[in-house]
């Protein structure tokens, strides 16, 4: 569709970028956020632990997200109709959890 959009525009046409994106990413969301917990809920049991106490109830949660497209590189400008470079990329779903437990 880009060697066409190209093709067509001829010269006139500059494209500087190709952005990729997740057109649903909920449950990937859903997966992180859960990873993130588990995680942060395994290190404050490990701490509860080494100190000789037990988790008690959740007083705080905040989370952080991040979606970032990653390229694949800079593509370089197209000079023809059949060069038109697109480099694959990735998109990276995260999530940063801070929670605070009470302490028994």
């Amino acid at each position: 569709m880009l060697a066409l959009v190209v093709g067509t525009g001829g010269d006139a046409t500059r494209i500087s970028s190709v952005r990729y994106s997740i057109a649903d990413d909920s449950q990937l969301v859903r997966d992180a956020r859960a990873r993130a917990f588990n995680d942060a809920k395994a290190r404050a049991d490990q701490y509860a632990q080494l100190s000789g106490l037990r988790l008690g109830r959740v007083l705080s949660i905040s989370e952080t997200s991040g979606n970032a497209p990653t390229p694949g590189g800079p593509p370089a400008p197209p000079r023809s109709v059949a060069a038109v470079p697109l480099e694959p990329g990735q998109q990276t779903v995260s999530f940063s959890v801070t929670a605070v437990w009470e302490l028994d």
